[in-house]
């Protein structure tokens, strides 16, 4: 439990990291290249378990933004509990 909350403050400690707010668009491509990479193997195993999570609660959604990447935006749900 303790390592699937610290993945989820990962996630979305990266639209803190860019001052995100409501509607804020980062690529998945992003997380790979740092999220992900600092993870170690059982941890990398459980991101997407997370993101899911994540997902299902509110705090983001996935999409396919206007460039044709896919990412994560950040809703107000989330944005709530980033910057709470």
């Amino acid at each position: 439990m303790e390592t699937k909350e610290k993945i989820a403050k990962l996630i979305l400690g990266k639209f803190r990291e860019r001052s995100g707010r409501t509607g804020h668009f980062i690529m998945t491509r992003t997380y790979n290249h740092t999220v992900i990479r600092a993870l170690n193997p059982q941890e990398q195993n459980l991101f997407k378990d997370v993101a899911n999570a994540l997902i299902d609660e509110g705090y983001i959604h996935y999409e396919t933004g206007k460039s044709g990447q896919e990412g994560f935006r950040l809703t107000e749900k989330g944005y709530e509990r980033v910057y709470a």
